[in-house]
């Protein structure tokens, strides 16, 4: 990824204040957050965005959380990104499905079905799980006593 490329898509994007998620289109962790190199470090691009919205992080305890359910597809709209606390950052997974979801044994199945012809990120977002969750589905490292 080319920084400067990063670095001017974020910039970009920062006074965007459409409805629908704009998703970071470079490197992303393991959970689908969009990073990209800052200097010497890695920077998380939703945090960045809410930081130059809303000022700094009120205390460690605060999280860059979304109001879109979608930051594990990499989402930065910056109307979607407030401040919150651990808690409400877990209460709002809890709303969004998005944590801890429970898969079904058809989802699984319907995940494997489909790992040829979705991506890992497009699966996710669809049953609401992370994209390593659907990665270790594909690679048979949980739900291993699921046939086909």
């Amino acid at each position: 990824m080319s920084r400067n490329k990063a670095q001017k898509f974020i910039r970009d994007h920062l006074f965007y204040n459409g409805d629908d998620c704009v998703v970071w289109p470079f490197a992303r962790s393991i959970y689908g957050y969009g990073f990209y190199k800052d200097g010497q470090k890695m920077s998380y691009a939703h945090q960045w965005i809410c930081k130059q919205i809303h000022g700094p992080r009120p205390s460690a305890r605060h999280h860059a959380a979304h109001d879109c359910g979608n930051g594990a597809i990499g989402c930065i709209n910056p109307t979607h990104i407030r401040w919150k606390t651990v808690e409400e950052n877990m209460q709002d997974k809890t709303n969004f499905g998005t944590c801890g979801q429970k898969l079904t044994r058809a989802q699984v199945r319907e995940i494997r079905r489909c790992g040829n012809t979705e991506t890992q990120l497009a699966l996710a977002a669809r049953f609401k799980v992370t994209p390593s969750n659907i990665r270790k589905i594909l690679n048979h490292e949980t739900w291993k006593n699921l046939s086909q």
